[in-house]
């Protein structure tokens, strides 16, 4: 097994492309900006990768993070191998194998556990779109309503201007006030993916299948651009999993959402 460090952003998207749903946001670091200023390894046998891992240190430590998905036995030998060179703290994407060998040297917050989730066709997508005629396409300049309504809900949402640049977040609308929301963490061209996000429906209107309709409309949207669409949800939040199963979304793996801090 070799481990090593790489700048070989082909080589690490063909081998995530092997598994994309598993590895739906580590194609979303794939951008050139993300990738050079994010640290990327690889393990590897006869030359073919068998796992990779990704560390992006910010200026902000709390925004350090570490994603290592995979093959059990494979990511644990690559965690092995950077494992002295990881950051004091850092939010992780593992599994829960892999999470257990920063034991010794780390303190581990208790884990929080996510299902992924994939789609592959729009089956029951058309029955979900119940809402059609109040739903719109935002964009950037819609940055300020669209940020006050998500963060009223949803304080601590990963969510800036640039993602309205996709062109990829749809609201409902009804007498000037936004109903829900739905959009992308990240979306792709160039690999074919998208992570589905920030989606959000105002307390008072929940239970009437605006989230459902609004995601299904960002979703049909999606398929003309990409082929492999997925989302991240916590595995404890029943109703969501339910409204995204009424669409066609399916179980594909879980993983653990950690925060790593190393022992003085």
């Amino acid at each position: 097994m070799e481990i090593k460090e790489t700048s070989d952003r082909e080589k690490v998207k063909q081998f995530l492309l092997e598994d994309p749903y598993q590895h739906l946001y580590e194609l979303g670091n794939l951008q050139e900006k993300l990738f050079s200023r994010s640290a990327w390894f690889t393990a590897s046998e006869n030359g073919d990768i068998k796992a990779v891992a990704m560390i992006h240190e910010a200026k902000n430590v709390k925004d350090n993070i570490l994603f290592l998905l995979g093959n059990k036995d494979m990511a644990a030998a690559l965690m092995k191998g950077i494992k002295g060179g990881l950051p004091g703290s850092f939010y992780a994407h593992v599994t829960k194998e892999t999470a257990e060998l920063l034991a010794p040297e780390y303190d581990i917050s208790p884990p929080v556990i996510y299902d992924k989730m994939k789609i592959t066709g729009d089956m029951l997508l058309e029955r979900s779109i119940i809402y059609p005629e109040y739903t719109y396409r935002v964009n950037k300049n819609d940055y300020g309503a669209i940020n006050e309504f998500l963060r009223a809900i949803n304080p601590s949402a990963f969510f800036m201007p640039a993602m309205l640049e996709t062109g990829k977040y749809f609201i409902i609308r009804k007498n000037s006030d936004i109903i829900a929301m739905a959009g992308v963490h990240f979306y792709s061209a160039e690999t074919g993916t998208a992570a589905i996000g920030n989606v959000a429906t105002a307390p008072q209107h929940r239970g009437k299948g605006y989230a459902g309709s609004v995601t299904a409309s960002l979703v049909m949207d999606l398929w003309k651009d990409v082929k492999h669409i997925g989302l991240n949800v916590r595995a404890d939040n029943t109703p969501a999993i339910k409204a995204y199963e009424k669409m066609g979304f399916v179980f594909y793996s879980s993983h653990e959402e950690i925060k790593a801090s190393k022992r003085p």
